[in-house]
């Protein structure tokens, strides 16, 4: 099998990290901020060139306000502070996720590195941020029937581009902290994607971890009902 073109990720397990090390929560955020920045350089090694990274779902508005607060901060932190690290490093940021109640400091800085790295190649990292699946079906439907389209005027394909964006599927998705669910994630674009759930957590997560998904990724057969 050829290799990971993209590979989705549910980074999970942050506060369970922070907590088995008697931690605030918040360190186990932070550190699994840390640890994206640091996938992208493995990611690029591996010529893998589209990530998607589960980074804050529409359900998670549910957490403390303090909790929810502080992760609006560290969102602000990794456009405001890396644009020109993910520019020398070439890598391409998109954004999927509705803007409501997001504050508009940070979709200003969404929009802003969103432009500044369009040109970039090495790597895509689409971070899908106040992002629900289904909710993503939902606005490509509103999209759909505000612009007056025929239903015989798109299929599985072309409905793609009412999606947030539209981008190949991925050829597989992974979960840390050992839960075995998608959690919502990537609803479209998970219907033939390999799975696979590692016991880890997230802030533990390593360019080995990175490996070995590519070597069972490769092991596997795709059929697609064939």
């Amino acid at each position: 099998m050829t290799n990971i073109n993209h590979l989705a990720i549910i980074m999970d397990g942050n506060r369970r990290w922070a907590r088995q090390r008697g931690l605030p929560t918040f360190s186990g955020h932070y550190r699994g901020y840390e640890k994206v920045l640091a996938l992208t350089g493995w990611a690029i090694k591996a010529k893998i060139k589209i990530i998607s990274i589960y980074a804050f779902s529409s359900e998670n508005w549910n957490r403390s306000k303090h909790e929810v607060g502080y992760l609006m901060k560290l969102a602000k932190l990794v456009f405001k502070k890396h644009q020109r690290e993910f520019n020398d490093k070439g890598i391409k940021i998109l954004v999927s996720g509705l803007r409501d109640g997001l504050d508009k400091d940070l979709i200003k800085l969404i929009e802003q590195t969103e432009k500044a790295t369009k040109n970039n190649k090495k790597l895509l990292l689409n971070i899908c941020f106040n992002y629900g699946g289904r909710q993503e079906i939902l606005a490509a439907v509103k999209k759909i029937i505000k612009n007056k389209i025929s239903a015989n005027k798109f299929n599985t394909e072309s409905f793609r581009q009412y999606l947030f964006h539209d981008l190949p599927d991925p050829e597989i998705i992974v979960r840390t902290s050992g839960e075995q669910r998608l959690s919502n994630f990537l609803t479209w674009q998970s219907v033939y994607a390999e799975l696979v759930f590692l016991k880890k957590h997230w802030p533990d997560f390593s360019e080995k971890d990175l490996k070995q998904i590519i070597n069972i990724y490769k092991k596997r057969q795709r059929r697609f009902g064939r």
